[in-house]
């Protein structure tokens, strides 16, 4: 769970709040980084390959492939936490809102794609830092790569990530996604901006102990209680 630097712990309505700040950040940083058309990460290549094949919304098949992502996680045993759920479905949601509502024009010009492209980028390493810090559970695709990491013992883990991304990104490219120079800005890139982010926030990552689904709810449920009986005793 995430805590303060004088050792108390945050409440529970800061924590949700930050979660939900964090899928808002999400999806309009992956929205910046498709709208940029300078190439995609691999993941949002694989959603967007299938997404020309189904014939749906880009977000619609994300949260396809998320769900997908935790059923696997859930057969490798890997725990689902609230912020697992939030991340596969709302961030998902919110980006159909904002592809519906034609924000930005789609790039057509490397010169004005690539800023765009390295501004998601910049947001999404800023709800990545929110997602974390609210403690309640980690993305399905992290938990994915951790459940391999631990059943491929001898394979770095950054060995085990770059293989689920650069298999996710052929089958993308198979299926018509765009893969170009934002790819490459991405996949070398992302993890320098992450690390500056935590870095200013002076996030130690290791210190934030992640929740599942019950914990979080064995901390809801008296406050709702509570709420419960005081509106019982005002009627």
């Amino acid at each position: 769970m995430a805590e303060q630097k004088e050792g108390k712990p945050y409440s529970m309505g800061y924590r949700m709040a930050e979660l939900w700040l964090s899928q808002i950040l999400c999806a309009f940083g992956i929205y910046l980084t498709v709208q940029a058309n300078v190439g995609l990460a691999p993941w949002d290549a694989f959603s967007m390959g299938l997404s020309y094949v189904m014939d749906l919304r880009f977000g619609t098949v994300g949260a396809i492939v998320g769900a997908a992502v935790v059923g696997i996680d859930l057969l490798m045993r890997e725990p689902l936490g609230l912020g697992t759920l939030v991340n596969t479905f709302v961030a998902a949601m919110i980006l159909n809102v904002f592809d519906m509502m034609e924000l930005i024009p789609l790039q057509q010009s490397a010169w004005t794609g690539i800023p765009m492209l390295l501004v998601g980028m910049e947001l999404n390493c800023i709800s990545t830092y929110y997602y974390i810090h609210a403690g309640m559970g980690c993305g399905p695709r992290d938990g994915l790569m951790v459940a391999l990491g631990q059943r491929l013992r001898k394979v770095p883990i950054g060995v085990v990530r770059f293989a689920i991304e650069l298999t996710v990104l052929i089958i993308g490219w198979a299926l018509g996604a765009k893969v170009g120079i934002g790819t490459v800005i991405v996949a070398f890139g992302m993890g320098l901006c992450l690390e500056q982010t935590f870095r200013f926030f002076h996030f130690d990552i290791r210190a934030v102990q992640q929740e599942n689904l019950l914990e979080t709810w064995e901390k809801i449920r008296p406050r709702l209680s509570k709420q419960e009986k005081e509106q019982q005793q005002n009627r």
